[in-house]
């Protein structure tokens, strides 16, 4: 949890005594992404209606903004867990040119390791075949969550 962001670890040195500890902070922005991407997936009954109400109100396109990198960015990675989990489809799809951005193929790995075992399918394996030239890290940590995850059927797929 804390290589994702949602702890924080603050180290403190006492100043009468000298000793060192450590405090672990929850950071407000994830959870309150991750609650908002919640209650925006509660009123579509699968992705298609997903789709096409996003596609009509404009909300596709504002995660599209700067090619990702505008407000939205928070929200879009709490969606990446949330959207497969879900739709059994994943939020990069929705996105336009989804899997040909760096940084949505990035968010789509780090998501991997917070998604549970039936969040897994053919488009996951894809998506994750095409992920591979990202980030050496980020392709082997999602690779690891996979592998060790035996529930997972996308693991017999693997690239």
């Amino acid at each position: 949890m804390r290589s994702n962001g949602l702890l924080v670890e603050i180290a403190h040195l006492g100043s009468n005594t000298g000793t060192q500890s450590v405090s672990v902070r929850f950071p407000f922005e994830r959870f309150s992404e991750y609650f908002i991407a919640d209650r925006m997936l509660r009123q579509h009954a699968d992705f298609d209606a997903l789709r096409r109400s996003w596609t009509v109100d404009g909300t596709i396109s504002r995660f599209a903004e700067k090619r990702g990198y505008g407000p939205l960015r928070g929200l879009a990675r709490a969606m990446a867990i949330l959207v497969p989990e879900r739709f059994g489809h994943e939020f990069i799809c929705l996105l336009p040119d989804g899997e040909g951005n760096e940084l949505w193929l990035s968010d789509f790995l780090d998501s991997l390791s917070w998604r549970g075992p039936s969040s897994f399918n053919a488009e996951s394996s894809e998506i994750l075949k095409k992920a591979q030239h990202v980030s050496y890290g980020g392709f082997l940590n999602a690779l690891i969550t996979i592998a060790t995850n035996s529930l997972a059927p996308v693991q017999r797929e693997l690239p």
